[in-house]
């Protein structure tokens, strides 16, 4: 179930909508269905923190210890910001604290993070680690005065024409959403949130359509964002795979594919770019878990 979309050079190619928003409602999904885009909210933190080091408020090979002072492990002055946007900073992973994340607020977070161990030298490996990118939101959000919102809204929602997008809030009424499913061997059944979305903000919690998306897709092609420069930058890789807030491969037919997907509570989605001939690729499911890698390669197929 979910919204899929192909484009090529901002156009679209081939479009569909299947199955229902809301089951018991019986309401089906639209064009302006609104997913949980769960990981795929790493590469607009990114970027965010990227615009914010092309105006020169942020140091990338700065301490994270310098924008967040109460960071204060041992070794919090090897670890910068090159090194979270990356996942090299060797940092564990949230899941893996010892402390009840459901209901964490900033503090209990700030104590979990002291408290993890480094799993090797910042910058020698990759390991994916949505906890870092946590730390990214409360970086953006220190050193600009605003919220995570209001950043993602003014640097990058607006300039891009994404209407449809935003920060999922637990007692917040969303129109139009798409609600996450799970689906067992007794039938289908409503995915509960295992924690606070507030939390999670920074790693995920966007919420988008598949149109805006694209609207997302073409601002980065048009240089609405940030400079080519900086573009360039973001889709290098780091450590294989990844670069500043997105996985990096190489076709050798097809030029440089940067991609990022994600799982949560009844969500899954991937967004699939492929620079050389500007393709898009976008699979918003609002069922937990389906086979993106099957998907993918049919959406491929039709595409080439």
């Amino acid at each position: 179930m979910g919204s899929v979309l192909i484009a090529k050079g901002g156009r679209v190619m081939y479009a569909k909508n299947i199955g229902m928003a809301n089951m018991e409602a019986h309401v089906p999904i639209t064009n302006n269905s609104k997913f949980e885009l769960a990981s795929l909210s790493k590469p607009f933190t990114a970027l965010l923190v990227l615009q914010l080091v092309e105006k020169g408020v942020l140091d990338l090979n700065a301490k994270v210890s310098n924008y967040i002072p109460e960071f204060t492990r041992a070794d919090s002055g090897a670890i910068t910001i090159h090194h979270l946007l990356s996942h090299t900073s060797g940092l564990e992973d949230f899941v893996g604290l010892n402390c009840p994340f459901a209901n964490w607020t900033y503090k209990e977070f700030m104590e979990g993070m002291q408290k993890t161990p480094v799993h090797f030298k910042p910058g020698s490996q990759f390991e994916y680690a949505s906890s870092t990118y946590i730390l990214l939101r409360f970086v953006i959000e220190r050193v600009t005065g605003l919220s995570y919102e209001k950043n993602l809204k003014d640097r990058i929602f607006e300039p891009a024409g994404m209407k449809n997008s935003g920060v999922i809030e637990d007692q917040k009424i969303l129109n139009e959403r798409a609600l996450g499913y799970l689906h067992t061997e007794a039938g289908w059944k409503n995915a509960s949130p295992v924690a606070n979305h507030k939390i999670f903000m920074g790693a995920a919690s966007i919420y988008s359509t598949a149109r805006d998306l694209l609207l997302f897709d073409n601002a980065l092609y048009n240089n609405k964002l940030v400079s080519p420069e900086t573009t360039k930058k973001m889709f290098s890789v780091v450590r294989a795979p990844y670069g500043y807030g997105w996985f990096i491969e190489d076709d050798n037919d097809k030029g440089k594919i940067v991609s990022h997907g994600g799982d949560i509570f009844g969500y899954t989605t991937l967004m699939q770019r492929r620079i050389k001939d500007k393709s898009l690729i976008v699979i918003l499911g609002n069922m937990q878990s389906i086979d993106r890698g099957r998907i993918i390669s049919l959406l491929n197929n039709l595409l080439f």
